[in-house]
């Protein structure tokens, strides 16, 4: 039997309720400023990052590779056959 997971990175912007309830898996992009890195949601919360927009505007960039195999070899390990 085929088990589908749901992935996909925190630039979706889905609120915790839908992520929950369909049981999103979210991979969380890196928010950086000059001089420190934060994984989005995670480290910073989007408020933070807004409340901080007048002092620098962040660039962002794909997850951490690292995230992303701990992720996929937890849903390996849960026996998720597609993602």
């Amino acid at each position: 039997m085929e088990k589908i997971a749901i992935v996909t990175d925190s630039s979706c912007d889905l609120n915790e309720d839908i992520i929950s309830e369909y049981n999103i898996n979210v991979l969380p992009l890196l928010v950086v400023y000059t001089n420190k890195t934060y994984r989005d949601r995670i480290d910073i919360k989007p408020q933070e990052v807004y409340d901080s927009l007048e002092t620098e505007i962040p660039k962002t960039s794909m997850p951490y590779i690292n995230d992303a195999r701990i992720l996929f070899n937890r849903l390996k390990t849960e026996k998720y056959t597609h993602t």
